[in-house]
Parts: C-alpha cells; structure tokens; sequence
C-alpha cells in the first residue's frame, strides 16, 4: 500500500512574495482594468490570502504606485548600462542607442502603460511619490557628461532631460488613449531627430533668442 506523500510547503521570501504580488496585479489590471479589478482578485491570481495583500501593499493604489516604481526600476536597468558607458564609447552613439531601448522597453509594455493611463497616475499617493524624476536624474547626468566631453552644448541639463522623458513617454501615452498601433521605426527616427536637434552643439551655437524692442 502506498502511502501519500505530503505536499512540502515552499517557503518565499518577501522579496519574491512581493513581486508575485505585482506579477498578479498586473495581470488583473491588464484584463479588468483599474477600476474594475479588486484586491481580493488580485490575491487569488497570485495565489494569497486576501490579508497578505495587505500586509505588502496598504490598499490598491499603494500596488499601483509601486507598479510604477517597478517599472521606472526595470526601465533604469534596461538602459542603465548604456549610460554607464558615457565617456567610454562614442557619446552621440550611445544617445542613439538609448534611444532605441527606451522604445523598445516603452512598446513591450504597452499594456502596463495602458493601466497606468486608466489610473491617470492622478491618486494622492502617486502625487507624492514622483519615480519619474529617477529616469530624469540618470538622463541630466548623461548630457551633463556629454557637454563635459565636448559632444554637445545645453544650458539646463535637468530641464532638457525631463522634457526628452516626459516626449517619450507622452506619446506612448497619448497611443494608448487613443488606441493606434505604434510604429516602432517613425518613433526611433523622430525621437532622435529631436534629441539631436536639441542637443547638437551647432543648432545651440548659430540659435539666438530674439532681442527685446
């Protein structure tokens, strides 16, 4: 006769936890919707009880905010070692290249960014917790490294950088409200022709702003 063997239970850690947790609100949020989706919902998809939600996230725009945050993280990695080869590789090469990746991570997310537009990032908690302004900081560095290598001249590195991440993502935004389908190489080559023609130490040379009558 053979005995039954008993189910180990597989103890996670929080951190591994925490991110199922996410895992499964993406998922609910994606197919449900924002308002639709409820917490309970998100417990069972990942698995939990509706209490360990909980115990992570204090209610459901805290999960949305921290979704948020995971995907300002996961963005600064995906470019991250591009930037941290500023001052080693061709600079203006290197732009391009970020570029490329920031589209790239921005289309295979379309859906997350979706959830995040129906959120309208517009609750008191994302008020206050401003993840953006971490892609601003690694992008200002970036130039500021550039105009120290000679690559490009602009007299506010933060402003411009803010402006170049907020133009990105504005119009991956802007797709999702309206539903059309984006094209991956119009947006690589309008992003760029923008970044350039910001940055471009001739275009900032031969500009002058129009004098006062």
């Amino acid at each position: 006769m053979r005995l039954a063997t008993k189910r180990k239970r597989v103890l996670k850690s929080p951190e591994d936890r925490r991110a199922e947790i996410l895992d499964a609100a993406t998922r609910v949020f994606c197919d449900k919707g924002v308002s639709g989706a409820t917490v309970a919902e998100i417990a069972e998809a990942a698995g939990v009880a509706k209490g360990t939600v909980y115990l992570y996230f204090g209610s459901k725009e805290h999960l949305l905010v921290a979704l948020r945050d995971r995907f300002t993280d996961q963005l600064l990695e995906h470019v991250s070692d591009l930037l941290s080869r500023v001052g080693q590789d061709d600079w203006w090469g290197l732009v391009d290249a970020t570029i490329e990746s920031m589209v790239d991570f921005m289309i295979g997310k379309e859906d997350l960014m979706r959830v995040f537009l129906e959120e309208g990032l517009s609750s008191d908690v994302a008020k206050v917790v401003d993840v953006g302004s971490r892609v601003d900081s690694m992008f200002a560095a970036a130039i500021q490294m550039g105009i120290e290598a000679g690559a490009c001249k602009v007299t506010d590195p933060e402003l411009m950088a803010s402006f170049f991440h907020h133009a990105l993502e504005g119009y991956m935004l802007h797709a999702c409200l309206h539903g059309d389908a984006v094209d991956r190489d119009r947006f690589v080559a309008a992003a760029k022709e923008l970044v350039h023609k910001s940055l471009s130490r001739q275009e900032q040379e031969s500009w002058k702003a129009p004098s006062a009558s």
